[in-house]
């Protein structure tokens, strides 16, 4: 089982959502761990940091861009 972290587009076109999710390899989202809203004037980022180091214990792998989005916050 494949596990990954990354970044789920919602809203509409224009106001962008991205819902950070837990997910298998092409499959339903497991886990909403906060989402990213680039267009808030602020890029507002609501993470739950706890949640991902569990799921990062658990074998789930970062995607690339969320890494950067989380190196960016810390």
């Amino acid at each position: 089982m494949s596990l990954r972290i990354h970044l789920s587009k919602s809203g509409r076109h224009g106001q962008r959502l991205y819902r950070i999710i837990v997910s298998e390899k092409n499959g339903k989202p497991i886990d909403y761990m906060g989402y990213y809203h680039p267009k808030s004037g602020t890029d507002e980022l609501i993470v739950d940091q706890k949640r991902i180091a569990e799921w990062i214990k658990k074998g789930a792998i970062l995607s690339v861009t969320l890494k950067k989005l989380l190196a960016e916050v810390k």
